[in-house]
């Protein structure tokens, strides 16, 4: 009869060869996720390796509970000898199925159906299982690596955090900063697709009023005469990165996030959408850009004090992902599936966990948050019309618009009314929420040390025969709120601001030689220059686009050709109100504005 200490040399055994294959099970698993994820593996190898000691220590204490429950499972109903069965092959199975996961991967996403990897991943695992069912005279290995993989997780982040720890006394990169006095951090706020007539403090013939909005503008220095210089989120986020009147930076290693990186300055992003990521335009920055692990949940590389930044996309219940003109939001059932036992907070909340984070240590801080008005809260309900329009109907009457550019008729007024009374709502749902974020952020003890900027990438169009942005250079797409909240003396500047002007005035806040970085813009902390401001839309189906140039008072419209040629088309004034009035003959400037831009147009690649 056995002795209860072989009893429990034998229990010890199972429960350690059960841990080492479940935790084998849980690691290809997860590193499946993290390798379809084409954003992980652009990042720097020290954050990489970084996070990964992360996750193998986090999964290791996953396992072992997971193996302790199911020994106590088998125990209860008295059958432990299933632990080994139970256990077999799943190893081998599931390693097989993650490698041809990944590999499969970029054939799918060059076809745009990396959806079809929720039914990759499971045949592969059949088939896997099909093998080791007739070869099981490799399980000796795959309990050999289990142990071994069991060994080097358990040590991974101890050994991490002690690498951190004897780099932590290092002396900061770069040369001293030149903060404003009593400051540390710097909030760059942009609201995707916020038009500056649409808030009521800016504008008085706002259809809505936005008294949050009002409030903190009233409270902070307002750029009343500001502009974007691409009426599109990837184009201006390129300037806003490189600090250049461009939409491709063709320098990736040079852009803002690296600059403030090299000098010492922690940074985060916080975006509702990947068109607001750096990598949609190859820029090279340190830290972690992954859209599973650090979505709602960045303890792991808080631990490990790397820099990170967090996806979160919250798109509403039963609609689409996609983006017109790009693809979809890929594998939004494993990520919704992963993040589930971490709810998001939202993008406004998460910002304020990640302010009180950043603001625990003496470094200075910088911190993007991008969000549509409608990430705050679900996209509300179009007003009944009673048209007894269908979704289809409604689904043809885009089609429509975007088969047009983004220019619509009268048979589809109707659409582009709820479209309208939509955006309407979430600029007012928005309004709601920024009022609450700014009221918590004013309660924290270091809001003292804190400035906001808060601006947006583009502006909307509902009206005059066409619809969104991206295309047009009227006035209420390329015209965006600029306000600098820094809790000293507010005040006006009517003088011309531009997108570049925001990557120049997170460089000067620092301290930092802005020309270093965005010899195109000027910075908001000074005396307004004289400057000219370009404004380019996208490309058309055709191949042509627009070009809007503001100089002294006056706007004036070119079309470029598919040769980057340009043609002057109509000049007007602006008027004070924000409004604009036809020049009718030609400019005198004219001929140079034009030389201008062929010049431009030549040396740099401007649009999507």
């Amino acid at each position: 009869m056995p002795s209860s200490n072989d009893f429990a040399q034998r229990s010890a055994s199972a429960y350690v060869f059960l841990l080492a294959r479940v935790h084998l099970f849980i690691l290809a698993l997860a590193f499946t996720l993290l390798g379809l994820d084409p954003f992980l593996l652009q990042t720097d190898v020290r954050s990489l390796l970084g996070v990964t000691a992360g996750v193998l220590f986090l999964l290791t204490g996953l396992s072992a509970l997971l193996a302790a429950v199911v020994l106590l499972l088998l125990r209860v109903l008295r059958r432990p000898e299933l632990a080994a069965r139970l256990c077999q092959s799943s190893p081998f199975t599931v390693l097989f199925a993650a490698a041809v996961t990944i590999a499969a991967d970029p054939f799918l996403v060059k076809a745009d159906r990396q959806e079809l990897l929720l039914a990759v991943f499971p045949a592969a695992a059949l088939v896997g299982y099909l093998v080791e069912r007739r070869s099981p005279a490799r399980l000796p290995r795959i309990d050999r690596l289990a142990l071994v993989t069991l060994l080097v997780s358990a040590t991974a982040l101890p050994l991490a955090q002690l690498a951190r720890a004897a780099t932590r006394t290092r002396p900061a990169e770069g040369p001293a900063l030149a903060l404003p006095p009593g400051k540390r951090g710097l909030v760059v706020v942009v609201i995707d697709g916020l038009g500056e007539r649409y808030i009521s403090a800016l504008n008085p013939k706002s259809p809505i009023t936005t008294p949050n909005l009002d409030g903190f503008i009233k409270e902070s220095v307002s750029f009343t005469n500001a502009y974007t210089n691409f009426p599109y989120t990837v184009g201006a986020f390129s300037a806003i990165y490189s600090g250049r009147e461009e939409a491709q930076n063709r320098m990736p290693a040079r852009n803002l996030l690296a600059t403030l990186q090299e000098h010492g300055i922690r940074t985060r992003l916080l975006v509702s959408h990947p068109n607001a990521i750096p990598e949609n335009k190859c820029f090279r920055y340190r830290g972690v850009r992954s859209l599973y692990l650090s979505q709602y949940y960045t303890f792991v590389p808080r631990w490990l004090g790397l820099d990170y930044h967090v996806l979160v996309h919250t798109p509403p219940k039963k609609t689409d992902v996609k983006v017109p003109g790009r693809h979809k939001l890929r594998l939004a059932p494993i990520l919704a599936l992963l993040n589930a036992g971490f709810p998001s907070k939202g993008p406004l909340k998460t910002a304020l966990a990640e302010l009180d984070n950043l603001s625990r240590e003496e470094r200075p801080f910088f911190l993007l948050l991008h969000l549509f008005p409608h990430s705050v809260s679900r996209l509300p309900k179009p007003t009944d019309l009673d048209l007894g329009k269908t979704p289809e109907d409604r689904k043809a009457a885009e089609a429509r618009m975007h088969a047009m550019d983004y220019h619509y008729d009268a048979a589809d007024s109707w659409r582009v009314d709820e479209l309208r009374d939509t955006y309407l709502k979430t600029i007012k749902a928005f309004d709601a929420a920024f009022g609450e974020f700014m009221g918590r952020l004013c309660q924290r003890p270091w809001a003292g040390s804190v400035d906001v900027l808060l601006t947006a990438d583009h502006g909307s169009i509902y009206e005059d025969g066409k619809v969104w942005y991206g295309y047009h250079v009227d006035e209420p797409v390329l015209r965006v709120p600029l306000v600098i909240w820094t809790g000293g003396p507010a005040r006006t500047e009517a003088g011309l601001r531009q997108t570049v002007d925001i990557p120049a005035t997170v460089m000067d806040w620092f301290g930092l030689d802005v020309r270093s970085l965005s010899p195109d813009g000027h910075s908001l902390l000074n005396e307004p220059a004289e400057q000219q401001v370009l404004s380019f839309t996208g490309r058309r189906r055709g191949g042509s686009s627009e070009a809007a140039v503001y100089a002294g008072g006056d706007k004036h419209v070119f079309e470029i050709d598919t040769q980057n040629r340009p043609q002057w088309r109509y000049s007007e004034r602006l008027l004070p109100s924000g409004g604009t009035d036809p020049i009718a003959d030609p400019p005198e400037s004219v001929a140079q504005l034009t030389e201008l831009l062929t010049s431009w147009c030549k040396d740099r690649r401007y649009t999507r």
